[in-house]
């Protein structure tokens, strides 16, 4: 028995698909054109700010507002530029001194700013309030923080020298007065022979606004060469002896050993030191010695150290 198998090819009149869309756009348009509320985010640009006064903090940057308009107006909005200008000018001064705005006195200018005839129902904050101070300057010291290794028989020659040492800021008078100094980047110096002539980054303050440095760098130098170990043998003076007694000390002189460089050995001469033993101290502490004490050097040595570091003496009766 043969089955006949019929194959049926439905097809949609184009007539009935053309009246469907424009009844789908109809029903667009009626609903597009009906009025709605939506909640739209918009960041704040600020104009007219006191030019005699700095932002001691920054002030709101985004506000949300509640808008009104046809679903057209609505769907545009999303599309246009989301900055709106807020003028400063008009400031009101509460009693603890704070400045604000109220948005509401600007409601208008700030619609005409939306371009698209939306109207605003309501904003999230009715007030911005702003933080305001005066510009102050003041002069702070830097502070330095570095490591130097010398090579071996090398040090330095001199003090490190830092050009300047000090720097004016300027900004607000608020947080001007928290700043007391300023902090240079880490330098680290390894196996230095030669003099030192550094250029150093200041670390400006990142976390704080509108704050300016005069300098944004420091230059470091100091003078290094090669050293040497000196070597003098002096007497040295007892201080603070009874009138009625008499000692004798072992040994009666003390050899300074001392660093110095190669071009100032000549300079340093046996009365450029000066070494006392304070009796007295010893007599409080129950000693039974005298400590040697270096009160003068000279200016071109350095690591000084007394030998013996200890002296013996007898009383005399």
């Amino acid at each position: 028995m043969n089955k006949l198998s019929k194959k049926t090819n439905f097809k949609v009149p184009k007539s009935l698909l053309f009246f469907g869309l424009v009844s789908f756009l109809f029903w667009m348009l009626i609903k597009l054109s009906k009025t709605y509320e939506n909640k739209q985010n918009f960041t704040l640009e600020y104009i007219n700010l006191p030019t005699d006064k700095l932002l001691q903090n920054e002030p709101l940057k985004e506000i949300q507002l509640i808008i009104e308009g046809s679903g057209f107006k609505l769907f545009a909005s999303k599309f246009i530029n989301k900055k709106i200008e807020i003028d400063v000018k008009p400031l009101r001064k509460k009693s603890n001194a704070k400045n604000y705005v109220l948005l509401p006195t600007q409601k208008g200018n700030i619609e005409n700013q939306l371009k698209n005839g939306v109207k605003i129902v309501s904003f999230s904050n009715d007030s911005i309030f702003f933080d305001f101070g005066y510009l102050a300057t003041k002069k702070i010291p830097i502070v330095a923080d570095y490591k130097i290794s010398y090579k071996t028989g090398f040090d330095l020659a001199s003090k490190v020298i830092f050009k300047p040492d000090s720097v004016t800021i300027s900004g607000p008078d608020k947080t001007i007065d928290t700043i007391n100094n300023i902090q240079l980047d880490f330098l680290d110096l390894k196996e230095v022979d030669k003099d030192i002539n550094r250029e150093i980054k200041l670390n400006p303050f990142t976390n704080l606004k509108n704050v300016n440095i005069t300098e944004s760098k420091v230059f470091m130098t100091a003078s290094v060469e090669k050293f040497t170990e000196g070597e003098v043998e002096i007497p040295f003076t007892v201080l603070n002896l009874p009138v009625d007694t008499q000692i004798n000390t072992f040994p009666k002189t003390v050899k300074i050993i001392y660093k110095v460089g190669l071009t100032n050995f000549n300079n340093v001469a046996t009365n450029s030191f000066s070494v006392v033993c304070n009796y007295q101290y010893s007599k409080e502490n129950n000693l039974s010695y005298l400590i040697p004490k270096l009160v003068r050097n000279s200016e071109f040595s350095s690591n000084e150290k007394i030998v013996p570091n200890k002296i013996d003496f007898l009383i005399q009766k």
